[in-house]
């Protein structure tokens, strides 16, 4: 926000800028403060900072919320967003220029950020991803945006691939409390196993989609990750709609699928979290079910593989692909917009995969 120096009147310590008067004839509508406003420039700024109170002066912290209400200030955490969540008066990039240039900025925050937001979680911007979070290579499919760059020294990464702006923010950024992810087929997962992180996938439905870039319906969900695991907790229950208790949302079983980690014990893991392990062979239990053994089908692995990429495929490119090709030719002469070379050989195939099915 910035008004003219005539729109200004008060006294200005420019040092502390601790006591300041503001009139103004604008009928600008200001939430609550606290404020910093610039002499020089008219700039007004909204202040986080947070002191401690040694002297036992107050009984508790509060925090001014977007509609004018008051929340005690328990977790005041800073938190990047991947770059597919709605956030209100920004653009969603979806890490294209064409997408990000074509589009008006949100009138609403995503339910899932805006849950955030109200436990007291400060946004401090959004976190590049690969385009529509299609997996990409680094310095091969990134054209549209470098693939951000590792603070290990090896130069631009992947950095698990779709999640790569939110990966490298952070290894780079002590400061960065927690991020706001998505997972469809492992960016959460993968992402925390490789930094040493705290992440899960969440139950599907867990938490609401709506104002979300869909990737697939069918497998996408929406999840955070920290560095400690006690604010993951605590971030986790917050960003769940309807909140849950714990116990409500952590399975009591623990499936394991057959692999193995020399790091990891299974039956270790189950005892130390109360849960029963058990084995999974799913590729067994086809074989056994009356229906392979009369048709001599194929595994369920060779059935399953080109399950997710069918539908990633096309479901986004019948829900974004189809919808944003039109709506940038109609905006442009008919012309076609830019798209790196993975979604774009993803969506033809989902084309293809629609065109088969329709005929």
């Amino acid at each position: 926000m910035k008004l003219s120096s005539q729109g200004l009147r008060g006294l200005f310590d420019k040092h502390a800028w601790s006591h300041v008067a503001l009139h103004t004839n604008c009928t600008i509508a200001i939430p609550a403060g606290p404020y910093f406003i610039s002499i020089y420039t008219g700039d007004i700024y909204r202040a986080y900072r947070l002191y401690s109170g040694v002297n036992g002066a107050f009984t508790e912290g509060v925090f001014a919320l977007p509609d004018g209400n008051i929340q005690l200030c328990r977790h005041l955490l800073k938190f990047g967003i991947e770059d597919i969540y709605d956030v209100a008066g920004t653009k969603r990039g979806c890490g294209n220029c064409d997408y990000y240039d074509l589009y008006p900025e949100k009138n609403a925050s995503a339910p899932a950020v805006q849950r955030l937001v109200y436990a007291g979680a400060i946004i401090i911007g959004k976190l590049k991803t690969s385009q529509f979070v299609n997996g990409e290579i680094a310095n091969a499919d990134w054209v549209d945006y470098h693939s951000p760059f590792h603070v290990s020294g090896d130069g631009y990464s992947d950095q698990s691939s779709s999640l790569s702006g939110p990966d490298a923010g952070f290894e780079a950024y002590s400061w960065l409390d927690l991020r706001l992810d998505s997972d469809t087929g492992g960016s959460i997962r993968n992402p925390a196993q490789v930094n040493g992180g705290y992440g899960s996938r969440p139950s599907h439905g867990l938490v609401t989609l709506d104002n979300i870039m869909l990737l697939s319906p069918l497998l996408d969900t929406s999840g955070c990750m920290c560095r400690d695991a006690e604010l993951w907790n605590t971030a986790a229950y917050c960003h769940i709609i309807p909140p849950k208790a714990v116990h409500d949302w952590f399975s009591r079983e623990c499936i394991d699928r057959g692999w193995r980690c020399p790091a990891f014990n299974f039956d270790q893991a189950g005892r130390l979290l109360g849960v029963i392990s058990s084995v999974l062979d799913y590729d067994s239990m086809c074989r056994a079910s009356p229906q392979a053994a009369a048709a001599n089908a194929p595994t369920l692995s060779d059935l399953l593989a080109l399950t997710y990429p069918t539908l990633i495929s096309k479901q986004q490119y019948a829900l974004l692909g189809a919808p944003f090709i039109s709506d940038y030719g109609t905006a442009h002469d008919g012309r076609y917009p830019f798209l790196d070379p993975n979604p774009l050989v993803c969506w033809k195939w989902g084309h293809t995969l629609e065109q088969a099915i329709t005929n």
